[in-house]
């Protein structure tokens, strides 16, 4: 059918071959229904299907199909071009969507990753717990401060390791009400150890909500070394305080010294002179005058004592005899010690010779009969002093080990009384430490002995017993008397007929020195007060040889007095005495020209060797003087 011949057509040379009516009626319904399945609804094959029953037609005639499905074709794939295009855009964004999502779960690990490190390795301890507070979390700190394994630690109850915890929970008033929008709530309790260590610790603890769960965040402190700094600084503004009142005794015993050194200058400078006058033939009223001045000697180590303490000033020692200082201390306080307690004492028969300060043995001595004292008070006992020699060889077990090998004095100190336990043995020489009640004791007592001994070169034993008494025993090195010294013979006074220019605001204070001055042999004339003599010195400067003046004084000191007198006349001899003053010392008495300087109370032996010290002193300065002069000439 291909191949037979056509007629011409009359139709417009559209298409290359001239069908029939129905051909063309038929190709046209084909090629516009194929067309619009192809654009409506993208049938192509559909299409393409239709229109291969005419394949009886020659390729001219199916032009006009091939052209329309040309057309639908390109329509297609411009329309599958632009929907590829927007999905590949679409899996562009959700790749983008995924990246992002990808950095951002990254980051959250690397941050999860690093808090846990961080919490990890936090000094304090942390723990995670439900409402039953059972342990889900725990950081490292907290895992080794409790002493467990990590897996030992998870899933117990927290009072396990914090027994006073939950109860101090439940007794906290704003634990019942606390939200997670109210803060943590504070708490201080105790850690137990696996080992059974207690450890005080602060807790922070807060709620924390996580899926409609609450969780309990604990953040643990170790407060140990707090509570010991605490301490420390309690201790210490214990001591602050203490320092302060010791400090205050000091300045009121200064401020009371110079009086009372006045009232004692008077007691003996009379007493003496009434021992200048009484014939020696009454020697019972030498006797007592004797005992008067002893009594005031004792009221002057009392001062000084009370002086030395409060400066913190360093003592005197000198080679002497503790057995007449222990007696006295015995005669202190037998008519204060209750006639339930007796006391028993051996001083032994020869007199052993040790380098102390005398008045510093005597507080010793007080000291600890006063506490074997107190420690019977309230029962029957006995206080027992003993007083021996023993040799030290070294290596003695039962003997304090600081001592060097020699003879040593050993004083003991033993009373039956309630005794002390080792854990007060242990600070009884500590400062401020007492058992006492406020106002009883202040804590210094055993620890100003202790401090005494070890400046003495001696060494303290301490042995105790609860309900049966303790002992003291006190050593110090002997110090050997090879027999060759021979005794002081009482000679008399020295004396002189020189001219002494006596001053003193206390009008007894100049008699008394006036009348042991006339006594004496000397020319004495006397002046109320600074401003006096310096007139007097004014009018007849080389007429005295010798001013002799008190220190603190109104108006102008004697200090002042001294440069006054030495710039009218240099080289003037002038002899300082004072009560007490903290501001002139020897040293600065040496550094002003001052010749002497004297602390009341003087006694009459005092005052006559310095005097007769500083004349013959000056007198020898005088001939030198002389001698040079002519070689000048």
């Amino acid at each position: 059918m291909l191949n037979s011949p056509r007629h011409r057509s009359i139709f417009p040379k559209f298409f290359p071959f001239e069908p029939s009516a129905a051909d063309l009626v038929t190709v046209a319904t084909s090629t516009i229904f194929a067309a619009f399945l192809s654009i409506r609804f993208d049938l192509f094959e559909q299409s393409l299907h239709l229109t291969r029953k005419y394949e009886h037609l020659e390729l001219d005639e199916l032009f006009p199909v091939l052209f329309v499905l040309s057309l639908s074709l390109a329509w297609y794939s411009f329309r599958r071009t632009r929907e590829l295009t927007a999905k590949n855009r679409e899996l562009k964004r959700a790749d983008q969507v995924l990246q992002a999502k990808a950095k951002t779960a990254l980051h959250i690990n690397n941050e999860l990753s690093f808090a846990k490190h961080v919490i990890d390795r936090a000094s304090d301890h942390i723990i995670f717990t439900d409402l039953d507070t059972r342990i889900l979390f725990a950081n490292d700190s907290a895992i080794k401060a409790s002493g467990y394994a990590k897996e030992e630690l998870l899933g117990i109850a927290l009072d396990r390791i914090a027994p006073a915890l939950p109860q101090a929970i439940e007794q906290a008033p704003q634990w019942p009400g606390l939200g997670c929008d109210k803060g943590p709530c504070p708490f201080e309790t105790t850690l137990e150890t696996k080992h059974g260590t207690t450890v005080p610790v602060e807790i922070m603890l807060t709620l924390l909500d996580r899926d409609d769960t609450k969780i309990c965040v604990l953040f643990i402190r170790d407060v140990t070394r707090k509570k010991q700094a605490d301490e420390k600084q309690q201790h210490l503004e214990t001591q602050l305080r203490q320092a302060q009142k010791m400090e205050a005794i000091g300045i009121l015993a200064g401020g009371i010294a110079h009086d009372f050194n006045n009232i004692l200058s008077l007691i003996i400078g009379f007493t003496q002179l009434i021992q200048m006058e009484v014939s020696h033939s009454n020697e019972k009223c030498h006797k007592f005058t004797r005992r008067i001045i002893a009594a005031s000697e004792r009221a002057k180590n009392l001062i000084q004592q009370i002086l030395t303490c409060g400066r913190q000033s360093p003592s005197s020692k000198t080679p002497c005899t503790i057995r007449p200082v222990i007696r006295e201390v015995l005669k202190l306080v037998r008519p204060s010690t209750p006639s339930t307690i007796e006391i028993h004492q051996d001083l032994g028969s020869k007199p052993e010779k040790i380098m102390a300060d005398p008045t510093q043995i005597h507080q010793v001595m007080m000291n600890l009969c006063t506490n074997g004292i107190q420690a019977m008070e309230s029962q029957q006992g006995v206080l027992s002093i003993l007083l021996d020699r023993i040799d030290i060889n070294g290596g003695e077990p039962h003997l304090p080990c600081d001592l060097t090998p020699g003879p040593h004095l050993r004083l003991m100190v033993k009373d039956t009384g309630c005794g002390m336990d080792k854990t007060i043995m242990g600070s009884i020489f500590d400062p401020y430490f007492t058992t006492k009640g406020i106002g009883q004791g202040t804590g210094l007592g055993l620890a100003t002995v202790h401090g005494i001994i070890k400046d003495h070169g001696g060494s303290i034993r301490v042995t105790s017993t609860p309900g049966q008494g303790s002992c003291f025993q006190l050593l110090f090195p002997i110090i050997e008397d090879d027999g060759t010294q021979n005794p002081v013979a009482h000679t008399s006074p020295p004396r002189g007929n020189e001219t002494i220019l006596v001053v003193d605001d206390e009008p007894e204070i100049v008699e008394i020195l006036s009348h042991m001055l006339e006594d004496l042999g000397y020319d004495v004339q006397s002046a109320p007060g600074s401003e006096e003599a310096l007139g007097l010195f004014k009018r007849d400067s080389h007429g005295i040889d010798l001013i002799l003046t008190d220190m603190t004084m109104p108006g102008m000191t004697g200090e002042e007095l001294a440069i006054h007198a030495m710039e009218i006349r240099p080289g003037m001899p002038v002899i300082l005495c004072t009560g007490y003053s903290k501001k002139i010392t020897a040293e600065r008495t040496e550094a002003l020209g001052i010749r002497e300087f004297l602390t009341k109370p003087l006694t009459l032996e005092d005052l006559a060797g310095t005097v007769r010290k500083v004349l013959d002193q000056e007198q020898a300065n005088a001939a030198s003087r002389l001698s040079v002069e002519p070689q000048l000439l």
